[in-house]
Protein backbone atom coordinates (compact mmCIF):
# COMPACT_ATOMS: atom_id res chain seq x y z
CA UNK A 1 0.00 0.00 0.00
CA UNK A 2 2.88 2.37 0.74
CA UNK A 3 4.15 1.97 -2.83
CA UNK A 4 0.72 2.96 -4.14
CA UNK A 5 0.51 6.00 -1.85
CA UNK A 6 4.01 7.10 -2.82
CA UNK A 7 3.02 7.17 -6.49
CA UNK A 8 -0.53 8.50 -6.11
CA UNK A 9 -0.54 10.72 -3.00
CA UNK A 10 -0.89 13.96 -4.98
CA UNK A 11 -3.65 12.46 -7.11
CA UNK A 12 -5.54 11.32 -4.02
CA UNK A 13 -5.14 14.78 -2.48
CA UNK A 14 -6.66 16.19 -5.66
CA UNK A 15 -9.73 13.98 -5.34
CA UNK A 16 -9.97 14.89 -1.66
CA UNK A 17 -10.00 18.66 -2.25
CA UNK A 18 -12.50 18.19 -5.09
CA UNK A 19 -14.80 16.37 -2.67
CA UNK A 20 -14.47 19.19 -0.15
CA UNK A 21 -15.22 21.86 -2.79
CA UNK A 22 -18.31 19.96 -3.97
CA UNK A 23 -19.43 19.50 -0.37
CA UNK A 24 -19.09 23.21 0.39
CA UNK A 25 -20.92 24.09 -2.81
CA UNK A 26 -23.77 21.94 -1.52
CA UNK A 27 -23.66 23.70 1.84
CA UNK A 28 -23.39 27.27 0.57
CA UNK A 29 -25.10 27.29 -2.84
CA UNK A 30 -27.23 24.29 -3.74
CA UNK A 31 -27.19 20.73 -2.46
CA UNK A 32 -27.76 18.44 -5.45
CA UNK A 33 -26.90 15.34 -3.43
CA UNK A 34 -29.20 15.73 -0.43
CA UNK A 35 -28.26 13.37 2.41
CA UNK A 36 -25.55 11.87 0.18
CA UNK A 37 -23.52 15.08 0.23
CA UNK A 38 -20.71 13.50 2.24
CA UNK A 39 -17.79 15.21 0.53
CA UNK A 40 -16.51 16.18 3.98
CA UNK A 41 -14.78 12.78 4.02
CA UNK A 42 -12.23 14.43 1.73
CA UNK A 43 -10.87 15.95 4.96
CA UNK A 44 -10.37 12.45 6.37
CA UNK A 45 -8.38 11.51 3.27
CA UNK A 46 -6.27 14.63 3.86
CA UNK A 47 -5.70 13.64 7.49
CA UNK A 48 -4.68 10.09 6.66
CA UNK A 49 -2.33 11.20 3.87
CA UNK A 50 -0.91 13.98 6.06
CA UNK A 51 -0.06 11.54 8.84
CA UNK A 52 1.37 9.12 6.29
CA UNK A 53 3.44 11.74 4.44
CA UNK A 54 4.79 13.50 7.54
CA UNK A 55 6.71 10.35 8.45
CA UNK A 56 8.93 10.80 5.39
CA UNK A 57 9.38 14.52 6.03
CA UNK A 58 10.31 13.80 9.65
CA UNK A 59 12.93 11.20 8.72
CA UNK A 60 14.45 13.57 6.15
CA UNK A 61 14.79 16.33 8.76
CA UNK A 62 18.02 16.53 10.75
CA UNK A 63 16.17 17.53 13.91
CA UNK A 64 12.70 18.22 15.31
CA UNK A 65 13.47 21.94 14.95
CA UNK A 66 14.11 21.50 11.23
CA UNK A 67 10.90 19.47 10.90
CA UNK A 68 8.88 22.26 12.53
CA UNK A 69 10.58 24.82 10.28
CA UNK A 70 9.60 22.88 7.15
CA UNK A 71 5.99 22.58 8.33
CA UNK A 72 5.85 26.28 9.23
CA UNK A 73 7.12 27.30 5.78
CA UNK A 74 4.60 24.95 4.19
CA UNK A 75 1.44 26.06 5.98
CA UNK A 76 1.85 29.37 7.85
CA UNK A 77 2.00 31.75 4.82
CA UNK A 78 -1.35 30.40 3.64
CA UNK A 79 -2.77 30.32 7.17
CA UNK A 80 -1.81 33.93 7.92
CA UNK A 81 -3.05 35.29 4.59
CA UNK A 82 -6.35 33.50 5.05
CA UNK A 83 -6.81 34.92 8.53
CA UNK A 84 -5.72 38.42 7.56
CA UNK A 85 -8.54 38.41 5.00
CA UNK A 86 -10.99 36.91 7.51
CA UNK A 87 -10.04 39.41 10.21
CA UNK A 88 -10.28 42.34 7.77
CA UNK A 89 -13.74 41.16 6.78
CA UNK A 90 -14.83 40.94 10.42
CA UNK A 91 -13.46 44.41 11.20
CA UNK A 92 -15.41 46.10 8.40
CA UNK A 93 -18.55 43.99 8.87
CA UNK A 94 -21.22 45.86 10.87
CA UNK A 95 -22.59 42.58 12.28
CA UNK A 96 -19.32 41.19 13.60
CA UNK A 97 -16.95 42.27 16.36
CA UNK A 98 -13.18 41.81 16.30
CA UNK A 99 -11.07 42.92 19.28
CA UNK A 100 -7.27 42.99 19.57
CA UNK A 101 -7.41 39.96 21.85
CA UNK A 102 -9.56 37.97 19.43
CA UNK A 103 -7.13 38.76 16.59
CA UNK A 104 -4.21 37.44 18.65
CA UNK A 105 -6.15 34.32 19.56
CA UNK A 106 -7.06 33.65 15.93
CA UNK A 107 -3.52 34.14 14.60
CA UNK A 108 -2.13 31.75 17.25
CA UNK A 109 -4.90 29.11 16.63
CA UNK A 110 -5.87 29.45 20.31
CA UNK A 111 -9.25 30.80 19.27
CA UNK A 112 -10.04 27.40 17.78
CA UNK A 113 -8.81 25.28 20.68
CA UNK A 114 -10.33 27.55 23.34
CA UNK A 115 -13.52 28.12 21.31
CA UNK A 116 -13.46 31.89 21.84
CA UNK A 117 -14.66 32.89 18.36
CA UNK A 118 -18.49 32.90 18.15
CA UNK A 119 -18.29 33.09 14.33
CA UNK A 120 -15.62 30.53 13.27
CA UNK A 121 -14.73 30.44 9.58
CA UNK A 122 -12.16 27.68 9.46
CA UNK A 123 -11.29 24.72 11.64
CA UNK A 124 -9.12 22.50 9.43
CA UNK A 125 -5.94 24.60 9.25
CA UNK A 126 -6.12 25.33 12.97
CA UNK A 127 -6.51 21.63 13.67
CA UNK A 128 -3.77 20.44 11.30
CA UNK A 129 -1.29 22.92 12.82
CA UNK A 130 -2.05 21.37 16.20
CA UNK A 131 -1.56 17.88 14.77
CA UNK A 132 1.76 18.94 13.22
CA UNK A 133 2.83 20.20 16.63
CA UNK A 134 2.22 16.86 18.39
CA UNK A 135 3.49 14.73 15.47
CA UNK A 136 7.07 14.25 16.81
CA UNK A 137 5.54 12.78 19.98
CA UNK A 138 3.14 10.54 18.08
CA UNK A 139 5.73 9.07 15.73
CA UNK A 140 7.98 8.07 18.64
CA UNK A 141 5.11 6.31 20.45
CA UNK A 142 3.06 5.16 17.47
CA UNK A 143 1.65 1.63 17.69
CA UNK A 144 -1.63 -0.15 17.10
CA UNK A 145 -2.52 -0.03 20.84
CA UNK A 146 -1.92 3.75 20.83
CA UNK A 147 -4.23 4.16 17.82
CA UNK A 148 -6.90 2.04 19.52
CA UNK A 149 -6.51 4.01 22.74
CA UNK A 150 -6.80 7.28 20.81
CA UNK A 151 -9.95 6.02 19.10
CA UNK A 152 -11.52 4.97 22.40
CA UNK A 153 -10.72 8.39 23.92
CA UNK A 154 -12.30 10.16 20.94
CA UNK A 155 -15.40 7.94 21.14
CA UNK A 156 -15.77 8.74 24.86
CA UNK A 157 -15.21 12.43 24.07
CA UNK A 158 -18.03 12.36 21.49
CA UNK A 159 -20.42 10.49 23.78
CA UNK A 160 -19.83 12.43 26.99
CA UNK A 161 -19.21 16.01 25.79
CA UNK A 162 -21.13 18.52 23.73
CA UNK A 163 -18.59 20.87 22.18
CA UNK A 164 -19.13 23.04 19.15
CA UNK A 165 -19.10 21.36 15.72
CA UNK A 166 -15.75 22.84 14.62
CA UNK A 167 -13.76 21.50 17.59
CA UNK A 168 -15.56 18.14 17.36
CA UNK A 169 -14.70 17.97 13.64
CA UNK A 170 -11.02 18.28 14.48
CA UNK A 171 -10.93 15.93 17.47
CA UNK A 172 -12.74 13.23 15.48
CA UNK A 173 -9.94 13.27 12.88
CA UNK A 174 -7.12 12.50 15.35
CA UNK A 175 -7.50 8.68 15.07
CA UNK A 176 -7.29 8.64 11.25
CA UNK A 177 -4.29 10.99 11.41
CA UNK A 178 -2.55 8.66 13.87
CA UNK A 179 -3.53 5.64 11.78
CA UNK A 180 -1.91 7.27 8.73
CA UNK A 181 1.33 7.56 10.73
CA UNK A 182 1.06 3.94 11.82
CA UNK A 183 0.52 2.64 8.28
CA UNK A 184 3.51 4.59 7.02
CA UNK A 185 5.82 3.38 9.79
CA UNK A 186 4.72 -0.25 9.74
CA UNK A 187 4.11 -0.61 5.97
CA UNK A 188 1.55 -3.35 6.52
CA UNK A 189 1.30 -6.35 4.26
CA UNK A 190 -1.69 -6.95 2.04
CA UNK A 191 -3.04 -9.56 4.45
CA UNK A 192 -2.83 -7.25 7.47
CA UNK A 193 -4.37 -4.35 5.56
CA UNK A 194 -7.30 -6.58 4.55
CA UNK A 195 -7.75 -7.62 8.17
CA UNK A 196 -7.96 -3.97 9.26
CA UNK A 197 -10.45 -3.24 6.48
CA UNK A 198 -12.64 -6.12 7.63
CA UNK A 199 -12.51 -4.90 11.25
CA UNK A 200 -13.40 -1.34 10.22
CA UNK A 201 -16.36 -2.56 8.13
CA UNK A 202 -17.52 -4.69 11.05
CA UNK A 203 -17.44 -1.74 13.45
CA UNK A 204 -18.84 0.77 10.96
CA UNK A 205 -22.56 0.31 11.67
CA UNK A 206 -22.37 0.43 15.51
CA UNK A 207 -20.01 3.41 15.33
CA UNK A 208 -22.29 5.17 12.83
CA UNK A 209 -25.40 4.47 14.91
CA UNK A 210 -24.16 4.96 18.46
CA UNK A 211 -21.24 7.39 18.16
CA UNK A 212 -21.49 9.68 15.12
CA UNK A 213 -21.53 9.61 11.34
CA UNK A 214 -18.36 11.66 10.96
CA UNK A 215 -16.12 9.31 12.97
CA UNK A 216 -17.56 6.21 11.29
CA UNK A 217 -16.98 7.59 7.79
CA UNK A 218 -13.52 8.77 8.82
CA UNK A 219 -12.29 5.22 9.40
CA UNK A 220 -14.05 4.02 6.27
CA UNK A 221 -11.61 6.18 4.30
CA UNK A 222 -8.82 3.73 5.16
CA UNK A 223 -10.86 1.04 3.42
CA UNK A 224 -11.20 3.38 0.41
CA UNK A 225 -7.42 3.92 0.37
CA UNK A 226 -6.88 0.16 0.36
CA UNK A 227 -9.42 -0.42 -2.41
CA UNK A 228 -7.76 2.30 -4.50
CA UNK A 229 -4.39 0.63 -3.97
CA UNK A 230 -5.72 -2.57 -5.54
CA UNK A 231 -6.75 -0.89 -8.80
CA UNK A 232 -4.94 1.09 -11.46
CA UNK A 233 -5.56 4.74 -10.62
CA UNK A 234 -5.71 6.77 -13.81
CA UNK A 235 -3.63 9.94 -13.75
CA UNK A 236 -5.68 13.06 -14.55
CA UNK A 237 -3.68 16.28 -14.94
CA UNK A 238 -6.27 18.63 -13.45
CA UNK A 239 -6.72 16.37 -10.41
CA UNK A 240 -2.93 16.17 -10.04
CA UNK A 241 -2.75 19.99 -10.15
CA UNK A 242 -5.51 20.28 -7.55
CA UNK A 243 -3.68 17.87 -5.29
CA UNK A 244 -0.44 19.82 -5.62
CA UNK A 245 -2.21 23.07 -4.71
CA UNK A 246 -4.83 21.64 -2.34
CA UNK A 247 -3.82 23.93 0.53
CA UNK A 248 -4.33 27.08 -1.56
CA UNK A 249 -7.62 25.74 -2.92
CA UNK A 250 -8.88 25.01 0.57
CA UNK A 251 -7.87 28.40 2.02
CA UNK A 252 -9.42 30.19 -0.97
CA UNK A 253 -12.59 28.18 -0.45
CA UNK A 254 -12.83 29.26 3.18
CA UNK A 255 -12.42 32.92 2.24
CA UNK A 256 -15.00 32.50 -0.54
CA UNK A 257 -17.49 31.31 2.06
CA UNK A 258 -17.48 34.71 3.81
CA UNK A 259 -18.57 36.55 0.68
CA UNK A 260 -21.33 34.17 -0.37
CA UNK A 261 -23.98 36.04 1.66
CA UNK A 262 -23.51 39.06 -0.65
CA UNK A 263 -24.20 37.03 -3.80
CA UNK A 264 -27.43 35.27 -2.81
CA UNK A 265 -29.45 36.59 -5.75
CA UNK A 266 -30.64 33.34 -7.21
CA UNK A 267 -29.11 29.99 -8.10
CA UNK A 268 -27.24 31.04 -11.27
CA UNK A 269 -25.73 34.23 -9.83
CA UNK A 270 -24.84 32.46 -6.58
CA UNK A 271 -23.17 29.59 -8.45
CA UNK A 272 -21.31 31.95 -10.77
CA UNK A 273 -20.09 34.01 -7.80
CA UNK A 274 -18.91 30.86 -6.02
CA UNK A 275 -16.78 29.84 -9.01
CA UNK A 276 -15.39 33.32 -9.71
CA UNK A 277 -14.49 34.01 -6.09
CA UNK A 278 -12.90 30.58 -5.75
CA UNK A 279 -10.73 31.20 -8.82
CA UNK A 280 -9.71 34.73 -7.79
CA UNK A 281 -8.81 33.81 -4.23
CA UNK A 282 -6.95 30.69 -5.40
CA UNK A 283 -4.79 32.88 -7.65
CA UNK A 284 -4.15 35.18 -4.69
CA UNK A 285 -3.02 32.32 -2.45
CA UNK A 286 -0.86 30.76 -5.17
CA UNK A 287 0.81 34.12 -5.77
CA UNK A 288 1.40 34.49 -2.03
CA UNK A 289 3.15 31.11 -1.89
CA UNK A 290 5.26 32.06 -4.90
CA UNK A 291 6.39 35.30 -3.24
CA UNK A 292 7.21 33.52 0.02
CA UNK A 293 9.17 30.84 -1.88
CA UNK A 294 11.24 33.53 -3.65
CA UNK A 295 11.92 35.30 -0.36
CA UNK A 296 13.05 32.10 1.35
CA UNK A 297 15.27 31.28 -1.62
CA UNK A 298 16.86 34.73 -1.52
CA UNK A 299 17.53 34.56 2.21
Amino acid sequence: MNDFLSKNRTQLMGYAILMVLVYHYGCWVHNFFGDYNVGFVGVDIFMFLSGWGLVFSYHKSKSVKEFYKKRAVRILPTFFLMYFIIIAYKIISPNLHESSLSIILELTTLSYWLQTDPNPTDWFLNCIIGFYFIFPILIKKISLPLCLFTTICVVLFDITTHVRWDLASGIDRLPIFAFGILCSVKNYSNKTAMLYCALICLLYIPMYKYVNERLALSFLMYVCMYVCSRIQLRKINIIEWMGKHSLSLYAANQVTFMFMSFTDRGFLIHSFAFIILQVLFTIMFLYNIRIVAKYIHLT
